[in-house]
């Protein structure tokens, strides 16, 4: 949520992203979670959370690699599979390398990459030490 909202529970983006995981109204429903006119699901934390959480499994499963599935959960999975088409097996850095991806999805897994890196640097330095 740091990269998809900055925490904001009610993010909106430019076109029908809401919430923390600024998840679709399509992606939402598919990962369970309710929208309609008088609830939507996106706007609970821990329940959008679980949604995004399954789509990321989804997406792992599928891409068989983190900055695949990552890249597919910012542009959309139609979005990276025509990136592949020509080129089957491709990795992530490949298709940003030669720019077959949009420009906020080469930025946006270097950038979720780095965000874990810092995280587990700064659990690390409150690790006790090993006896």
């Amino acid at each position: 949520p740091l990269l998809e909202s900055s925490f904001r529970e009610d993010a909106r983006g430019q076109l029908d992203e809401l919430g923390l995981w600024q998840l679709r109204t399509d992606t939402a429903r598919r990962f369970g979670l309710t929208v309609n006119a008088g609830r939507d699901e996106r706007l609970h934390p821990a329940r959008a959370t679980g949604a995004a959480a399954r789509y990321l499994h989804y997406l792992h499963a599928r891409y068989r690699d983190w900055p695949l599935a990552l890249a597919a959960y910012n542009a959309g999975e139609h979005r990276v599979d025509r990136a592949l088409a020509p080129r089957p097996g491709a990795s992530f850095w490949e298709l940003a390398d030669g720019r077959h991806l949009p420009h906020t999805s080469r930025n946006y897994v270097p950038r979720f990459i780095a965000v874990v890196r810092i995280i587990e640097g700064v659990r690390d330095c409150h690790r006790p030490p090993e006896v």
